[in-house]
């Protein structure tokens, strides 16, 4: 028994700096860079959270070469828009905290926070209502980040 405690200490010893080196420490508030277009947007860290949003206006629907696109605008925290035209992945349903499911369309983004740069799927939302208009889930953050809930805006993007 004592053998394989010892063991396992080593293990731990030789291996977990590898591991912890290759994740980025990010706080609960992040800033992060939105691609195509190079959008600076404040995000939210949540763990909670499986995918991950976007606070997408004036969304609407068009099919091209019968593939379905997503149209909608992006503001800044400058109020500069910018518009995007992504093609449509697929829809998710959403149970909100109320318990109501809410359907949603979801795109692929390139997002980038401290250098690490992910396409992730990103489902379109009104988040006017909400204090961050980028919320970062579960399949962007997953094997690149540990995240410190006491800490905001530790990194700044460095993607090119």
């Amino acid at each position: 028994m004592k053998y394989r405690i010892h063991k396992f200490l080593i293990g731990l010893f030789l291996f977990a700096p590898f591991v912890l080196e290759a994740k980025a420490t990010i706080g609960w508030l992040e800033s992060a860079i939105v691609n195509p277009g190079g959008v600076h947007l404040k995000a939210r860290i949540d763990t909670g959270a499986k995918t991950s949003s976007i606070n997408a206006k004036s969304v609407s629907s068009f099919t091209m070469n019968e593939q379905k696109y997503y149209r909608f605008i992006v503001t800044d925290k400058k109020e500069n828009e910018y518009e995007f035209i992504l093609p449509f992945v697929r829809d998710v349903r959403i149970k909100r905290d109320y318990g109501k499911i809410q359907v949603r369309p979801v795109v692929m983004m390139s997002i980038c926070v401290a250098d690490v740069e992910k396409s992730v799927e990103v489902n379109l939302m009104n988040r006017k209502s909400k204090n961050y208009p980028l919320l970062l889930g579960r399949s962007f953050l997953k094997n690149d980040f540990l995240i410190d809930s006491t800490v905001t805006f530790l990194t700044k993007p460095t993607c090119k």
